[in-house]
């Protein structure tokens, strides 16, 4: 304040010469210390006991300039926690838009992540009902199953003929598993001995009724002779049939067993990338809600920082 003689002995305590009236206060730091111990020693602030009251008061011979003291206290009190609300609003949204910067980055990659995927997998299908990797699977397995089944009763074709058994290999005919060949093969083998039987049979009366030397004999026994010779070449002939027929089989199996393994395996591929696209696709859809919940709070943020009110009421 200025003055002279009242100024003079507030300042009794102080033993430092003091700037002049002149220089400004800001530019006068022992007259500023001065002006705020004469502040300070007449400015009160008391809580008042057992209530939330706050009690500001200033003496000052000026009633006016006392008055003005204590609201320009309050104002700038009021400012204070203005400020600071609104400095901690400005940092929280701060923090919130250097967070938002990096989730939308990982989100963005997690949404390509999963779009590669998907493609990856949109050509064999995602519905695990509808797949056709799956169908194809079903279906080579059904087709080695049949190839396995025929190798087995095809060799078994073949070895039973090696063995030369008549009445095994009789017993073979009309498997639907031999090939066609080794069918008609048997169907003639059948054929001629039927004709041998009953040959053997038409011999066997003729020797009885007309003797061994009768021409008609003779010319029955060449013929039994002649079937058998045929039947015999006709068993090389269906042992080299069925065996063709059991080479082809194996290589028909393996073959049936080869595109299964592949389709398996395409399979087993395909089952990963649908789960690894079902974890990426949800990973993008919490990653995705996430940024929209902390924009939604950044944006109540901003609003909060012009509208929040004062706490307290003079």
């Amino acid at each position: 304040r200025p003055g002279g003689f009242a100024l003079l002995h507030s300042v009794a305590f102080w033993h430092k010469p003091l700037e002049s009236l002149t220089t400004p206060l800001a530019a006068a730091p022992n007259r500023r210390y001065v002006a705020l111990r004469i502040f300070a020693a007449h400015r009160k602030i008391a809580p008042q006991a057992g209530t939330r009251l706050l009690a500001i008061s200033y003496a000052d011979p000026d009633p006016a300039r006392a008055a003005r003291v204590v609201q320009d206290l309050i104002q700038a009190l009021s400012d204070y926690g203005f400020q600071s609300r609104s400095s901690a609003a400005a940092e929280s949204a701060s923090w919130l838009s250097a967070q938002l910067g990096a989730l939308k980055r990982q989100t963005d990659t997690l949404d390509a992540r999963a779009a590669a995927l998907d493609r990856a997998s949109g050509d064999y299908g995602d519905d695990p009902a509808h797949n056709p990797v799956l169908a194809r699977l079903d279906s080579l397995n059904t087709a080695l199953s049949t190839a396995e089944s025929n190798r087995i009763v095809r060799e078994a074709i073949w070895r039973a003929v090696q063995g030369g058994d008549p009445e095994q290999i009789s017993g073979l005919g009309g498997n639907p598993a031999a090939g066609t060949n080794t069918q008609n093969s048997f169907a003639l083998l059948q054929s001629l001995r039927a004709q041998e039987a009953q040959a053997q049979a038409q011999l066997a009366e003729s020797g009885k009724r007309y003797g061994a030397n009768w021409p008609a004999v003779a010319e029955q026994r060449a013929r039994v002779e002649t079937l058998d010779q045929s039947i015999q070449e006709e068993k090389l002939r269906l042992g080299n049939r069925a065996h063709t027929d059991y080479d082809v089989s194996v290589q028909t199996e393996n073959s049936a067993r080869a595109a299964f393994d592949q389709q398996k395996e395409l399979a087993s591929r395909l089952t990963g990338d649908a789960v690894a696209l079902r974890l990426a696709r949800q990973e993008a859809d919490q990653s995705r809600a996430l940024y929209a919940s902390l924009q939604t709070r950044l944006k109540q943020t901003g609003v909060l920082e012009g509208l929040h009110s004062g706490n307290f009421a003079v």
